[in-house]
């Protein structure tokens, strides 16, 4: 279960980014170098935050 939320997880939040990223930059085309770098934020904070979900079978011994 938390092998699969954590594979499925990030494709699902890449496709939600892609798809705002395309209406983004068609809408703001100047600021679509300043709305990539967003997302590229973004995408870091939450592929931290995944990382630092406990998946069962790997949590560190205490």
């Amino acid at each position: 279960m938390g092998y699969l939320a954590a594979v499925v997880a990030p494709q699902l939040g890449f496709r939600v980014i892609a798809g705002a990223s395309q209406v983004w930059m068609v809408s703001n085309g100047t600021l679509s170098v300043v709305g990539f770098i967003v997302i590229l934020v973004i995408i870091a904070a939450v592929s931290s935050l995944i990382t630092t979900i406990p998946i069962s079978g790997h949590r560190p011994a205490s």
